[in-house]
């Protein structure tokens, strides 16, 4: 069996096993998201039984994807639900070939947000991020493919704010013969987040350019990018 599915089926083991001390936590908060045709919608659920005494309230703040952006609220409320219905807003401030990273977190008097913890103090962090992008394909990484030993990674490019990948799933043949080479590829599809971390869950299209430099003015240059896909 190839390492990568034991590395896989070991660690989900540990999670399945924890599972029951995780339903026992004193602050549950998870974060859902579905990308439409010109907005992503939202749904939060919040259990929060005993939170840190400078919480005043929760907030979702969104951040892009390879650009170094300031943080933006795009819900808060004051104080937290009294049952865990779901809590359901969208997003209609979003742009075409962007892809927006979500958080879920607590706010506190100063205005200052924080992570709601670990188990066993809360639920695991990655159950409150969220990735999308209007289409499913927004630029999820750039830089250069490198082999793991039981999958395929990403050197990401410097000083560009991308989000750190753990691996690429289902890559494509054309694509997999760049392993190794040093090309700087730039990757558009889907990215998700469990236990491992966040990886890039499809390839939507991909393009190879010149080096790290290459893209200058995005999201307009990824535009440009995906109509030359190949």
């Amino acid at each position: 069996m190839p390492k990568v599915i034991v590395s896989r089926i070991t660690l989900l083991v540990v999670l399945l096993l924890a599972a029951a001390g995780w339903a026992q936590v004193d602050n549950t908060a998870i974060l859902t998201g579905t990308a439409g045709a010109s907005e992503i919608q939202l749904s939060a659920v919040l259990a929060i039984t005993n939170p840190d005494t400078t919480w005043v309230g929760w907030a979702v703040v969104r951040d892009a994807v390879g650009q170094c952006v300031t943080p933006t609220v795009v819900h808060a409320e004051d104080g937290f639900p009294a049952t865990a219905d779901p809590i359901v807003f969208t997003d209609a401030n979003v742009a075409d070939d962007v892809t927006y990273r979500y958080r879920l977190l607590a706010v506190d008097d100063a205005g200052d947000t924080h992570d709601f913890g670990a188990p066993p103090a809360a639920n695991p962090v990655w159950e409150r991020i969220v990735y999308a992008s209007l289409g499913n394909d927004g630029p999820v990484a750039m830089g250069q493919l490198v082999d793991l030993g039981w999958g395929t990674g990403i050197d990401l490019c410097p000083g560009q704010c991308w989000q750190e990948i753990s691996f690429i799933g289902d890559v494509p043949p054309d694509l997999a013969a760049l392993v190794g080479t040093g090309a700087t590829v730039v990757l558009f599809g889907t990215l998700d987040i469990d236990f491992e971390g966040t990886y890039v869950s499809n390839i939507a299209s991909w393009e190879q350019v010149n080096d790290c430099d290459a893209v200058a003015d995005a999201p307009q240059s990824w535009s440009r990018l995906k109509a030359s896909y190949r």
